[in-house]
């Protein structure tokens, strides 16, 4: 290349503005990384174990968390409500408050993902999987970075002090919540140090503040900390002698309602929700049981978040399962009495779904519950069964888009519901007729058009001129990214469902229509 000609001067003159552009994050994530001795990890091959207390959803805990240079984690709060949360290099994973194990996937894994990175350290690693930039001044003259993690819409900012060149804050908004981790004190380890407070934050209300009180070489360790540990839950057993199928009936909404003991009691009628994360109790219920209610919890609805407490009874049974002192949340559900026609004692939901293989006809109605160590996987054809935020989700198509959905039974008659993101980002609204309507359910309303789909297809099955809603409010359940919408009891009649959640896995059987 001849480097006197006014092209060559032309492509140096852009390189080294190239250069000079690109020095300034380097030199801040080089500051960054000098102040909190991160380079030292990787001297540390066994790993680092921080521990300390925890207080998470109004109770107490003790705290473990192990790191390595190489990104791999695994936290635990160890409590009246603990959960393991780790990742291996490759899967990240959840040992649940309900004792529920699994692979994450959709937005659980991309959230599991970052916290890791923002709590080891990693995110500083000049090939962690996140893209930062500068982002000018914040609050009292620190240093703001805007990050994304790779292959990714997560994406929020950094808050740097730069008298220490240390993060003081990370904020990022997902599914119409603001998350928040705010970092606090020092806790130091040869050259390194290590936020000795962390209070994470969210505008939905579930908080978790961890105190750091020692930091030291991990262990030598029999199997590795961070590889999944997803045998089922051992708190399950299934009586042979009671059948599977169980008694059922279906609300005027659509509902299906089935009778469950807690302690052995009748507490009445309880609704069968693939759509609810927990099991829970209605307030009414709990008191008539007399169970100790604890902790505080956000209960994630339509209508956003409504603030709950926790009960463990003894145990609770339905047709041959029964669950040894279950988790349940505490909710008012007053408000479904008069839809329902009765009084409703609490929702089946995950922590039951997660233990059972559930064969669910909505049109009938039946259920039959089943041991997943014991169930003929051979009598039906499966496709694949995801879980985001302890919600079912398969796979659909409308109108020439395909992607996962929620699939709630406790949607009742309902057909299907676009979530705010997907109704922005494909533009479902232009070009078709619609009317205001709302989303209603748990935490209130919220803001909707109602029209038609040409076509829905789900399980091989294609339903034609399908009336849907369209969330334009990004609140609640239906402000999330990761799924297109909610598959609702309407859509799902022509088949009986057979839910295997262990297995991630779920069979859309024909029902006989003779």
């Amino acid at each position: 290349m001849n480097l006197h000609s006014p092209a060559a001067l032309i492509c140096a003159a852009f390189l080294a503005g190239a250069a000079a552009a690109q020095q300034p994050i380097d030199a801040v994530m080089a500051s960054i990384r000098e102040a909190s001795g991160w380079p030292r990890l990787a001297s540390h091959t066994q790993g680092i174990q921080l521990t300390g207390t925890a207080s998470m959803a109004g109770t107490e805990a003790s705290y473990l968390l192990i790191l390595d240079s190489f990104g791999h984690y695994a936290q635990h709060i160890q409590g009246p409500i603990s959960v393991t949360n780790a990742f291996d290099g490759e899967r990240a994973w959840v040992d649940d408050m309900g004792g529920e194990r699994r692979i994450l996937q959709l937005g659980d894994r991309e959230q599991s993902l970052l916290a890791g990175l923002i709590l080891t350290g990693r995110w500083m690693a000049p090939d962690a999987p996140l893209n930062l930039s500068l982002a000018g001044d914040g609050p009292e003259g620190s240093q703001m970075l805007r990050f994304r993690l790779s292959d990714s819409e997560l994406s929020g900012t950094i808050e740097v002090n730069r008298s220490t060149w240390r993060p003081r804050k990370w904020s990022y908004t997902v599914a119409g919540a603001t998350h928040s981790y705010v970092f606090d004190g020092t806790i130091e380890f040869d050259g390194m140090k290590f936020p000795a407070e962390i209070d994470r934050e969210s505008s939905h209300g579930m908080s978790l503040k961890i105190t750091i009180e020692k930091a030291a070489d991990a262990p030598t360790f029999f199997r590795s900390p961070y590889s999944p540990v997803l045998s089922p839950p051992s708190d399950v057993t299934f009586d042979k002698s009671v059948p599977a199928a169980i008694e059922v009936k279906k609300a005027p909404t659509g509902h299906l309602l089935v009778h469950t003991l807690v302690d052995g009691k009748d507490l009445g009628w309880f609704i069968f929700d693939s759509g609810a994360g927990s099991n829970c109790l209605d307030k009414r219920a709990a008191e008539a049981l007399g169970a100790e209610q604890f902790g505080s919890i956000p209960a994630m609805g339509v209508g956003g978040p409504t603030k709950s407490t926790l009960v463990r009874s003894t145990n609770l049974t339905l047709g041959p399962v029964t669950i040894d002192k279950p988790l349940m949340v505490v909710m008012d559900f007053r408000f479904l009495d008069f839809p329902m026609g009765q009084q409703i004692a609490g929702i089946i939901g995950y922590g039951m779904l997660h233990r059972v293989v559930a064969a669910i006809d909505m049109e009938t109605p039946a259920i039959s519950l089943y041991d997943p160590a014991a169930y003929d996987a051979s009598k039906v054809n499966w496709s694949k069964l995801l879980i985001d935020g302890r919600v079912a989700c398969v796979e659909g198509e409308f109108e020439g888009h395909k992607g996962w959905f929620h699939l709630d039974t406790g949607a009742g008659a309902s057909t299907v519901q676009l979530h705010a993101p997907a109704v922005e980002r494909l533009k479902l609204l232009e070009g078709r007729t619609t009317i205001p309507t709302a989303n209603g359910g748990v935490g209130g309303m919220t803001v909707a058009r109602e029209g038609i789909l040409k076509y829905f297809e789900i399980g091989g099955h294609r339903s034609e001129d399908v009336a849907a809603t369209f969330a334009s409010q990004a609140k609640g359940a239906f402000a999330t990214p990761y799924t297109l919408g909610n598959i609702g009891g309407g859509l799902v009649r022509p088949f009986t469902l057979v839910m295997d959640y262990q297995h991630e896995r779920i069979a859309f059987v024909e029902r006989d229509r003779n």
